[in-house]
C-alpha cells in the first residue's frame, strides 16, 4: 500500500548509513541524490554531514523528492559519471 511508502512514515536510516562502510571501508561508497526542492532529505543530508557517511553527494538542481522523474536528463549523467 502507498501509504507504507509515505515520508511521514518511513524508519529513520540515519544509524544505519552512518554505520556503512565503517566495517567494511573497501565496500562500495555510494551516490547520495538529493533534489534541491526536497527540504526533508537535503536536511538529512546537511544532518549526518559529509564526513559521516563514506560516498559522494550530489545535489540535483531543478527536482524534488522523485530526482529520477524531475530532472533525468541530468540524473542519468550524475549517475553515468559515478559508475564510470
Amino acid at each position: 500500500q502507498i501509504e507504507h511508502f509515505s515520508l511521514g512514515t518511513q524508519e529513520d536510516h540515519r544509524p544505519a548509513l552512518k554505520a556503512f562502510g565503517v566495517e567494511n571501508p573497501d565496500e562500495p561508497k555510494i551516490l547520495w541524490v538529493v533534489g534541491e526542492r526536497d527540504r526533508k532529505y537535503v536536511s538529512v543530508l546537511h544532518d549526518l554531514g559529509e564526513s559521516e557517511v563514506p560516498g559522494e553527494y550530489w545535489m540535483c538542481s531543478d527536482a524534488g523528492h522523485r530526482v529520477p522523474w524531475d530532472n533525468p536528463v541530468d540524473f542519468a549523467a550524475r549517475v553515468r559519471s559515478f559508475l564510470t
